[in-house]
């Protein structure tokens, strides 16, 4: 993490620690869409996208205190976020929606997967590709946060998102959509 941003986190931090909700609001903010999206990924359900989110605030929340400054705070959340999942996965509950359907309402900074092609190319890729491939091309995440917010090596992290550009190719080159090219450009990327 740059020198300026952990700076602008630590002071961010601090006023929420000292009773600013200014600041608290400032928190939610930077990290509510980017949480909630990951979540609805996970999940593939709205309403229990929201209740994870806020589930994962709370945890936030009693969590500040703790937080290190080890890794960004958009690292530290998206990884509460992710046990919040986790948690929530163990006790039982119906059937969720698999991801091309959870993908339906992507934000409008997110282009590439409003593309349908881009969307059913990421439905045949196993979960745990579709994972790291939305936290770094869309979450903007590392590696190396990725590997922080899954609990999983950094050589998994990087062998899965080889195995997933690959499979990705090789999906979309079969595709005559005219985004072809644009999607593979971004899908090469790194």
């Amino acid at each position: 993490m740059r020198p300026l941003q952990r700076w602008r986190e630590q002071r961010l931090l601090r006023r929420v620690s000292n009773g600013d909700r200014d600041a608290a609001g400032q928190l939610v903010d930077a990290h509510y869409e980017a949480a909630y999206h990951w979540l609805l990924h996970l999940c593939g359900d709205s309403e229990q996208a929201a209740d994870l989110t806020q589930d994962t605030f709370l945890q936030v929340w009693e969590g500040l205190e703790g937080f290190e400054g080890r890794s960004s705070l958009k690292t530290w959340v998206h990884r509460i976020a992710y046990h919040a999942f986790l948690r929530a996965q163990r006790s039982p509950e119906p059937e969720k929606a698999p991801l091309s359907e959870a993908a339906n309402g992507p934000a409008a900074d997110q282009p590439m997967l409003a593309r349908g092609a881009v969307q059913q190319a990421l439905a045949q890729l196993p979960q745990a590709q579709q994972s790291v491939v939305l936290l770094h091309y869309i979450q903007g995440l590392t590696c190396a946060e990725i590997a922080h917010v899954l609990d999983i090596p950094l050589g998994t992290v990087l062998s899965r998102l080889h195995a997933a550009r690959g499979t990705l190719r090789e999906v979309l080159s079969d595709d005559p959509s005219p985004s072809r090219q644009e999607v593979e450009a971004d899908v090469a990327q790194e």
